[in-house]
């Protein structure tokens, strides 16, 4: 029987979580309207850079209108990064490695990013700093950190609170969609886990593949049976957040598609 994979992805996890936890409020409306949050930096950035008339190497954030900014821009790529590289507190050297700018450019968007999101500092960053040495993830779950508190335990902090998070949801996921029939009992084998539920066959940062049967309504199955365990509810400070899921499918890894249902 032909085989299709669906591939079910946590989308934007991790700055949602921090969006939650800071709170960062612009960024917990874009979430909660909806909308692509590293397109909507994108804007934001390119706002400040045309209206400042800051320069940049290769007119990065000043090619077009800033309303005008996209998805399938380069820039929103960059954006991403100064997202999730920011909120964890990258030094602005190694935020110019992985950027690719020079540090004085890179020093120049970190300070716009904490201009247009100070909370990211003041709250979140700040919250993560007030809890060590021990840091406690949204399901009980605590780290413990050892050592004399300095910048370097707290970077770790910053990005373990959000990455332990989505990875204690992932895990659990997994697992449950692997049980899914509660009937199926014995050993932990390859045929014991095909009979329990779905066989997970990859699991990558914040998502799980699992092939299925090329059919329309085993596609639909599976990603209906994913959604739902994928759907647990976190608290944190004292708000509700589930993370959505977004999906793919297609023959091959490398030839996933949006799933449309």
């Amino acid at each position: 029987m032909n085989k299709t994979w669906v591939f079910g992805d946590y989308a934007q996890a991790e700055p949602r979580i921090v969006a939650w936890a800071g709170p960062v409020p612009q960024l917990k409306a874009w979430f909660k309207e909806g909308k692509d949050v590293h397109t909507e930096v994108l804007r934001q950035i390119s706002r400040v850079v045309q209206t400042g008339n800051i320069v940049l190497p290769n007119r990065l954030f000043a090619r077009k209108p800033w309303q005008d900014y996209g998805k399938e821009d380069t820039e929103r790529n960059l954006a991403k990064n100064t997202v999730n590289g920011n909120n964890y507190g990258l030094g602005k050297r190694k935020f110019g490695l992985i950027t690719g700018l020079p540090e004085r450019y890179a020093e120049i968007l970190q300070r716009i990013y904490f201009r247009l999101f100070p909370e990211v500092r003041t709250g979140y960053q700040a919250w993560i700093k007030s809890q060590l040495p021990i840091i406690t993830m949204p399901q009980g779950w605590p780290i413990q950190f050892y050592g004399r508190p300095d910048e370097e335990m707290e970077r770790k902090a910053f990005s373990l609170y959000a990455q332990s998070t989505v990875g204690l949801l992932i895990t659990k996921t997994l697992c449950d969609v692997c049980e899914h029939h509660p009937d199926a009992k014995g050993i932990w084998t390859p045929q014991r886990i095909a009979a329990g539920g779905y066989p997970v066959q990859l699991q990558i940062h914040d998502a799980i593949g699992v092939p299925v049967a090329d059919d329309p309504l085993a596609i639909r199955e599976a990603v209906e049976t994913i959604s739902h365990y994928a759907s647990q509810e976190l608290i944190i400070k004292g708000e509700a957040l589930v993370l959505p899921m977004d999906f793919r499918v297609g023959h091959s890894w490398g030839d996933l598609k949006p799933y449309v249902g």
